[in-house]
């Protein structure tokens, strides 16, 4: 009576291992989670990550830009574009993702 138990401990200890370093019980990796989300609607933490890494290089890009070419003004609202639509999707990809789980709540409430 006690190996089962044991084994379920094990077994729950190795789950909370992976979910700990991966973030996400379910989660492949970046590059996996940034493939999978072309077959499947919304958006997963890959993407968002990815998008995080991506708007990060390209204001860093914009600002050395900007430095090396004495404060062009395209380049300056060049910047003020990249801002303006990184900022934007800060804001949305939050609303997405939270319209997700409450599609994901009915759908439990559904079949229930």
């Amino acid at each position: 009576p006690t190996q089962p138990t044991q084994a379920k401990m094990a077994s729950n200890e190795n789950d909370l291992r992976q979910t700990t370093a991966t973030g996400d019980a379910n989660s492949n990796g970046l590059l996996m989670d940034v493939v999978e989300s072309i077959y499947t609607p919304g958006i997963n933490s890959g993407v968002a990550i990815c998008m995080g890494i991506l708007f990060v290089l390209l204001l860093i890009t914009n600002v050395g830009l900007l430095l090396a070419f004495d404060f062009n003004i395209h380049l300056i609202v060049l910047l003020l574009l990249t801002l303006v639509l990184a900022g934007l999707m800060l804001w949305f990809i939050p609303q997405i993702l939270e319209e997700q789980e409450k599609a994901k709540a009915e759908t439990k409430a559904k079949d229930k």
